[in-house]
């Protein structure tokens, strides 16, 4: 079988033997956003709902993707305003890695309608920032795991994030917000050395 690959500008044309085949993924229906967010907080898999986990704790931490993240961060916080603008203690950090701080503009793209609300409680993670780390020991890996002293002293942590395939992590999302997403840079080197 003859297929063209496009690459760059052109298509390049490979043969493929016969005892190969080309196989095509199935097409996926696409859910209607909102309701996949209200399901999602409603019913979140093997966990208590979102209200319940934000209403039983004093302190609560919201760790967020910078703008370089596909992540609806604007519109998964405007379902969860009437909790987080209500909370006695909400912070919430960007988790930037080793890229640098938001800018106002990105800021606002990255809250939406609920920066003016929040700003004064939003941080942006400086991987580089040795004071705002904490020592936590370790990794099996030999990874020294430096992070962001707002996580383990606020310990109630609500990730909001996006999960896609990545170059040599297999998936971003979930724990990459972690690390390196609030990291510290010395941890974030060593963990993407494991890489090389």
């Amino acid at each position: 079988m003859k297929i063209d690959i496009p690459y760059g500008k052109e298509n390049i044309k490979v043969d493929i033997p016969d005892p190969y085949e080309i196989l095509v993924p199935n097409k996926v229906s696409i859910e209607v956003e909102d309701k996949l967010i209200e399901e999602a907080l409603e019913n979140p898999i093997g966990f208590e709902s979102y209200d319940e986990f934000a209403n039983d704790t004093d302190k609560l931490l919201v760790i967020i993707n910078d703008a370089t993240r596909p992540t609806p961060t604007s519109k998964i916080l405007s379902y969860l305003l009437p909790v987080l603008s209500s909370h006695p203690d909400v912070k919430f950090l960007i988790a930037t890695g080793a890229h640098r701080a938001p800018t106002e503009e990105e800021y606002r793209f990255i809250l939406g309608d609920t920066y003016e609300v929040f700003r004064r409680k939003v941080y942006a993670h400086d991987a580089r920032k040795d004071g705002d780390m904490t020592y936590l020991g370790k990794s099996k890996n030999g990874t020294e795991m430096y992070i962001n002293k707002l996580v383990p002293e606020y310990g109630n942590v609500l990730v909001i994030g996006s999960v896609e395939p990545h170059y040599f992590a297999g998936y971003t999302g979930g724990r990459k917000s972690f690390l390196p997403g609030v990291a510290s840079y010395k941890t974030i080197e060593m963990n993407h050395k494991l890489a090389l």
